[in-house]
This record gives structure tokens, sequence and C-alpha cells, in this order.
């Protein structure tokens, strides 16, 4: 994460200075589509002045208050503040564009694209954090949350504790943090399982379905009291 944080900083620093007023007629978004007359009249120097100072401000800023979070409170927490840290500053550089490029509507679209994003991953995070639990019942199992998983007892060909993870190579769809990881996630190996981890909580409980597609679940209380349930209730499928 830390590398992540860092990378990002270079590169809004990097967009500040990589705009400059020979190439702004490609690379500025919104002066590109004006016509001549209206480029003219435009005051580039000053809104490029103003442009290099937001992204100076953004990426030292993003970097040391990246950083810090990383350190004091871990990669969760700065997970969150990656991904609503630039959207929320480049909210506040809008009225400063306004300034310059007026109530245009590219402007407007820009407000509505950068608040909606701004919800939807603060709702994402507030969805993923979301302790989802296992429940237990005479009929199978239940996991509650975005990823639900239904499982009558017919469907289960076995239930394990185990004490390590597989070794992950990409997310394929789903919310992942370091400690947090629910949805379907890609091994090494090349196979497709389903992680609800609310926790990097080892022993981990391993659900192996019939059709022999697994899910893996943590919850952040000791799952060896749900695989002891798990046990009562079905000890045919369940295994030491």
């Amino acid at each position: 994460m830390i590398y992540i944080i860092i990378f990002m900083g270079v590169t809004f620093l990097g967009v500040g200075y990589m705009v400059n007023e020979r190439n702004a007629d490609f690379l500025l978004s919104g002066y590109n589509t004006m016509s001549k007359e209206q480029q003219q009249a435009f005051d580039l120097k000053g809104y490029l002045g103003h442009f290099r100072k937001f992204h100076l401000f953004l990426g030292i800023s993003f970097t040391v208050l990246g950083s810090l979070l990383y350190l004091v409170w871990g990669s969760d927490a700065a997970g969150v503040f990656v991904g609503v840290y630039p959207i929320a500053a480049y909210l506040f550089f809008l009225p400063i564009s306004r300034r310059y490029f007026g109530n245009s509507k590219q402007i407007k679209i820009s407000l509505v694209v950068m608040i909606l994003s701004l919800v939807l991953i603060i709702g994402l995070f507030v969805v993923g954090f979301r302790e989802d639990p296992l429940v237990v019942t005479s009929e199978g199992i239940y996991i509650k949350g975005i990823y639900s998983e239904s499982l009558r007892k017919d469907e289960i060909e076995s239930v394990t504790l185990t004490g390590k993870l597989p070794e992950i190579s990409y997310r394929s769809n789903g919310f992942a943090l370091r400690s947090i990881k629910k949805g379907y996630f890609k091994t090494k190996e090349g196979e497709t399982v389903k992680l609800v981890l609310n926790a990097l909580n080892s022993p981990y409980i391993l659900i192996t379905k019939a059709d022999g597609k697994k899910v893996i679940y943590s919850g952040r209380g000791a799952n060896e009291v749900v695989a002891a349930e798990l046990k009562k209730r079905f000890p045919e499928i369940y295994q030491e």
C-alpha cells in the first residue's frame, strides 16, 4: 500500500507540471474543446498557475497523510484514504475552475460525476466494513451480506477449519483491503474461490460445495465457535 500511495502522490505532482501553455490545446480538459476565439480570451496562464499549485498541494498532502495513516492505523485506513481523498480534493478545486471556465456544461457534468463517485465509494466502504455473519440453521448455512451465500446441507460436501488462505493472484470481482476481502478471487493455481473475510482471523472456515467450488469465511469473533456449531449441526459433513 505504501508504494501505491507514493506512486499516486508522484503522479499528482507530475500532472501539475505536465500540462503547460504549449500542450494545453491537447491535454487541458475543457480548454481543448474551445474555439480559437474562446482560447484567446481565456486566462490560460492564470489558470495553469492555480492548476499547478493545487496538484502540488494534492501530491504532497496525499503522500504525507496517506503514509501517516498507513503507519499509524494500517493498510485498511490508508486504503479508504486512497479511495476518498483525491475525489474530495478535486471537488474543492472545481470552484477555481468555474472562475475561469464559467458555469459550463462540462464543469456541471464533472461536478455530478465526482459527487456520484464519492457517494458510491463511501457506500462501498460502508458495506465492505460491515460484518457479514455466518448463520447456521437446521437446513444449512447462510452467509449474509453483499456476497451472500445460502447453502442447503445437501449442497455442501465438507466443512473444515484451515489455518491459511490460498495464495491470491488477483481479485476478479469484489471488495478487498488488507484484512477485509469479500467476493471472488483467483488463486495462483488458477482456481476461483469466494472469500467472505470480515477480518484476517485464523483459523478460517473452509466450505467445499458439492460442485467443488470453495467458500472461505472469517468473522471478527472466534471462528472456532461457529465451527463448533457447524460440527454439532452437521457432523456428517464436518471434517476435523
